[in-house]
């Protein structure tokens, strides 16, 4: 890579980080002022009810769950598994918001993501709580595994 860049990470339990690189809304109890490309990690940890939710998950996602459910979602952990562009942050629990998508918990705030990529392979990563930054080896292994469409994508808007 010619030109360095830092990206921003957040880690997510599995299943739903594998989720996230598939919705438009994160719910979150807190916000931040951040916006662009978040790389999506998946922490090493579960949730704590699994089959709940990829229940819930594949009743968002219909048939495009089928093709990696449930080993493919769990089998990542300490992962970085994609890239998410966040692009707003809608304050329910502050505004009374109104979001319709089927991802969006009514009293949290709804991280809206307006662009994923799938990295062909997943990097290994520390997670951390909050959003933190991927070390610049990470980040540069991360752009490697991405395709070139996606990749002048994120350097453009990094």
């Amino acid at each position: 890579m010619d030109t360095p860049i830092e990206l921003w990470a957040l880690t997510v339990r599995q299943p739903w980080a594998w989720a996230l690189a598939r919705a438009d809304i994160e719910n979150r109890s807190w916000t931040t002022t951040y916006r662009g490309w978040l790389a999506i990690h998946a922490g090493r940890a579960l949730v704590d009810d699994v089959a709940c939710a990829q229940g819930f998950i594949a009743a968002r996602l219909g048939p495009r769950w089928r093709p990696h459910h449930p080993r493919q979602s769990l089998r990542a952990r300490g992962q970085v598994l994609a890239l998410a562009r966040l692009d707003a942050v809608c304050d329910g629990p502050a505004q009374g918001c109104r979001c319709r998508s089927p991802w969006a918990t009514p009293g949290q705030f709804h991280w809206h993501f307006g662009a994923w990529h799938a990295l062909r392979q997943t990097v290994a990563a520390v997670g951390a709580q909050g959003l933190w930054r991927l070390p610049a080896t990470a980040t540069a292994t991360v752009l490697t595994y991405l395709d070139d469409p996606a990749r002048h994508e994120v350097m453009a808007h990094a």
